[in-house]
């Protein structure tokens, strides 16, 4: 359900601007995303800070593009959110004893610090590589391209990334049962 909550507004704005233009299109994404920020405090008691960021972020460079009837704050938005992940990811790795992705996803996956930090360099250099990305198909190509791209090369990209890291993880022997781990 939280996958759905997250990815419903860009999905929602796919559509509406299939229908109309990218300006009308933010506006739906920003009551979308307002619909989808709710019931996630409904379902889970609160606003979690990942929805509340993206929240923020869509409330913000949507309200630019919407206000200044310019669609390039909205088209910025990919990259200012993948730089920011990077920069974390960077940043816990630099002056963090925990890499991030260690603190964010130790509970739910046992691996040596080492690879966390492995772990966060590869999603850092994935996160600035989508952000680049972005911007070259924002600068480069249509609108329709773009909105396109934002759905499925992004969520492209994603399955990539998370295929690849998953492949190390097996190549390394971490996705087996700890008592199949070879000592």
């Amino acid at each position: 359900m939280k996958s759905l909550l997250e990815f419903g507004p860009v999905a929602v704005f796919f559509i509406a601007f299939k229908f109309s233009d990218l300006i009308t299109a933010t506006w739906v994404l920003m009551g979308a995303q307002l619909i989808a920020a709710t019931a996630h405090r409904m379902l889970a008691g609160k606003v979690g800070i990942q929805m509340q960021a993206q929240s923020g972020v869509i409330f913000g460079f949507g309200g630019l593009t919407v206000y200044l009837q310019d669609p390039i704050f909205i088209m910025w938005k990919p990259t200012l959110i993948n730089g920011a992940f990077a920069l974390v990811l960077i940043g816990g790795n630099l002056f963090g004893r925990q890499s991030m992705l260690s603190r964010l996803l130790g509970s739910q996956l046992s691996l040596p610090e080492a690879v966390w930090r492995t772990l966060s360099w590869y999603w850092a250099g994935a996160f600035t590589l989508s952000a680049v990305l972005n911007l070259v198909v924002a600068y480069n190509f249509s609108e329709a391209f773009w909105v396109s791209y934002k759905l499925f090369g992004g969520m492209g990209m994603t399955v990539l990334y998370t295929a690849l890291m998953l492949i190390y993880l097996g190549r390394k022997g971490h996705l087996k049962a700890p008592e199949d781990r070879n000592p």
